[in-house]
């Protein structure tokens, strides 16, 4: 496959990529920041250097993986991105990890920390939603797309402290990826957007009118846990101490933190978010059901609501 170099711009990042990047903006200006390159050569390297295919191959400046039948990626000192692709590649899927993944970990080779979640601006706010794939973060962020907030970023929490003490979010693009299941419950047209995966269970939705490419002060992180055992939707403000550990759970990639950067890199970003940013845990049953009544919770927080004395707010099924 032989693609134009195009120049392309997110994370505050410029990209000269060979793999097409539709989904990204065009860079205006400026140098190269990061480069994506097909280079076969990384397959070979791949297979000498791992005992496991399923394992990450990490170096002193490079990380090495393979995504079974579809390619092999090198990302090397937060600048470049090399990509084998295998036979029969598609390049779909090849983007999702290089816009996933890859870029997770050139980020944090530049020292950026990166949460997983959705972030919006909403009334003068900035809300990251973070939890585990499924937990419902995307189709809370947007929900909130459709009130009116502006989406920052999707998957990918890139932050940075700057030189007041503040954590910025820093902007991705304009696009988010969201269930089947979310589709329905936001009553949105499944048709009108293309599925990422052959097995059309997940989908790409454009956002370009609904996207800032503005920098924003993170202010609060709900994270979004679904269970099994609790009948009723319950939010709980995360206090001291307890913000360190939550961070550390919604790190992108957080268990290559170890080996990429190092223990006390993470606990120095971890304790700046812990000490400027209102964090809260949304705990709800797994049941679509439920999802109006865990709007109505987060924006009880979002509108300074009165909570109790254990700093717990509940709302079962029947409000």
């Amino acid at each position: 496959m032989i693609f134009k170099k195009e120049r392309k711009a997110a994370f505050s990042l410029n990209i000269e990529t060979e793999i097409p990047l539709p989904e990204l903006m065009v860079a205006q200006g400026g140098g190269t920041d990061v480069s994506i390159v097909h280079d076969s050569s990384v397959i070979q390297e791949f297979c000498e250097q791992s005992s496991d295919p399923e394992e990450f191959v990490i170096n002193k400046s490079e990380v090495l993986f393979l995504e079974k039948d579809l390619a092999v990626f090198s990302i090397e000192g937060g600048r470049l991105i090399r990509v084998g692709m295998l036979r029969d590649s598609k390049l779909d899927q090849v983007r999702l990890f290089l816009l996933g993944t890859c870029m997770g970990i050139i980020l944090m080779q530049r020292s950026q920390l990166t949460l997983h979640g959705s972030v919006v601006w909403y009334q003068g706010k900035t809300i990251a939603f973070t939890g585990n794939s499924g937990a419902g973060k995307s189709t809370l962020a947007a929900s909130y797309l459709k009130k009116g907030a502006m989406l920052i970023s999707d998957d990918l929490i890139p932050v940075k402290i700057n030189s007041k003490g503040e954590v910025i979010v820093i902007p991705a693009y304009a696009q988010q990826k969201l269930w089947t299941k979310s589709l329905s419950t936001l009553e949105m047209d499944q048709s009108k957007y293309l599925p990422l995966f052959d097995r059309k269970t997940k989908f790409a939705v454009p956002c370009e009118d609904k996207f800032t490419k503005e920098e924003k002060k993170l202010d609060i992180i709900i994270e979004v846990i679904k269970t099994e055992h609790i009948p009723f939707c319950e939010i709980t403000e995360v206090i001291n101490l307890e913000k360190l550990p939550l961070v550390a759970r919604q790190t992108y990639r957080g268990f290559l933190v170890p080996y990429i950067q190092t223990p006390q890199w993470h606990f120095q970003y971890a304790s700046a978010i812990a000490e400027k940013v209102s964090m809260w845990q949304l705990k709800r049953p797994d049941d679509e059901d439920t999802f109006s009544q865990v709007q109505q919770l987060i924006d009880t927080v979002l509108e300074g609501g009165e909570i109790n004395d254990s700093s717990k707010m509940v709302l079962t099924k029947e409000g």
